[in-house]
């Protein structure tokens, strides 16, 4: 199967007549839908495709959150030792 020419390869009078035939198949889709939804599709088609090469809207970033980060607190060793004693807790070998 061979490749569609890509936009490179259309001259603008071809790239109209395809963008023509897309835009009637796509009404002739939506015809059966009523008005008011079909407008809210439209809609939607110009805010996504129709902003591809603008800027996108500034958002404000929210302020980063940190977290201090606490250091490891090793237990003093008798406590250590009373907890092996009692068998809290099992050492890997």
């Amino acid at each position: 199967m061979q490749p569609s020419p890509g936009p490179e390869l259309l001259d603008a009078d071809q790239r109209e007549t395809y963008a023509s035939a897309g835009e009637a198949a796509l009404r002739a889709c939506l015809g059966r839908f009523p008005e008011d939804q079909q407008d809210l599709f439209w809609q939607a088609i110009c805010r996504c495709y129709g902003r591809a090469y603008a800027k996108p809207d500034p958002i404000e970033a929210d302020p980063i959150l940190t977290v201090p980060v606490a250091e490891p607190v090793v237990p003093p060793a008798h406590v250590i030792d009373a907890t092996l004693a009692a068998g809290g807790v099992e050492l890997a070998n």
